[in-house]
């Protein structure tokens, strides 16, 4: 009996910030794309990456209200799992998981090798809420 195909997580990547961003979400979809998951421009997904820049008080703003508008989406189904990355993620790495609860993982630019796993992770237990990405959290250097 052959099982049915399982269909790949989806995972969608909004762009913040400076070309050293841009960049890095190449590098996250890539990863996320030989780790399993299916990288889409939009729609419902399993879940949504927000990659911030955190340095510029303009940056800084454009990123909250991304992720409170990304959050949203989350309320009403329309995303899973709510990622920050970035140079926001980490550079308030102490206040933002208190601040915005609604995220469930944080990572800095050093933890974006651990995105596949750690997003792996989180879908395969529904109620885990993995906080801070490994390097983010000071574990791995």
């Amino acid at each position: 009996m052959k099982l049915p195909a399982r269909k790949a997580p989806t995972v969608r990547i909004h762009n913040l910030g400076c070309g050293k961003n841009a960049v890095d979400a190449e590098v996250m979809a890539g990863l996320l794309s030989e780790g399993g998951f299916l990288v889409v421009p939009g729609g419902r997904a399993d879940a949504a990456v927000l990659n911030t820049c955190g340095f510029v008080r303009a940056a800084k703003e454009e990123s909250i209200e991304a992720i409170l508008s990304l959050a949203a989406e989350k309320r009403r189904g329309r995303i899973r799992r709510l990622v920050v990355a970035g140079c926001m993620a980490r550079r308030y790495r102490d206040e933002l998981p208190e601040l915005l609860p609604e995220v469930d993982l944080f990572l800095g630019p050093g933890d974006i090798p651990d995105l596949p796993g750690s997003l792996a992770s989180a879908r395969s237990d529904s109620r885990s809420r993995l906080r801070r990405g490994p390097r983010i959290a000071g574990i791995a250097q």
